[in-house]
């Protein structure tokens, strides 16, 4: 392995990443976190709704969920109160408010 210089950027993606921050946390921790996320959501669900939660964040108070259309999205918004319980289980601090995101099947890139 080679060693670095100073002058030089980052080598490599996990370095980009550790070095890139919002609001206080690397991407990676970010990402990371949206994974679990969405996980725990998917698992408090219904089974046949359960892979239409395509991925979830949370942000200042607020789970954010994507789905591909709008009938899976009225699905979601049903059962708000069971996920923000599970999602509370986890999130610190809590999640007051639920918002689902539709992103059409063809323009989402799933993570």
């Amino acid at each position: 392995m080679h060693k670095r210089s100073d002058t030089r950027g980052p080598d490599s993606l996990p370095e980009i990443l550790a070095l890139t921050r919002i609001g206080g946390q690397s991407l990676e921790t970010r990402a990371r976190g949206a994974q679990e996320l969405t996980r725990v959501l998917r698992c408090c669900l219904p089974q046949d709704l359960a892979p239409h939660c395509l991925w979830a964040t949370s942000e200042n108070g607020t789970i954010v969920v994507v789905t591909s259309n709008s009938s899976w999205a009225t699905r979601l918004r049903f059962e708000e109160k069971r996920m923000l319980e599970a999602a509370n289980r986890t999130e610190s601090p809590p999640a007051t408010r639920l918002r689902v995101l539709v992103i059409p099947a063809g323009e989402w890139i799933a993570p």
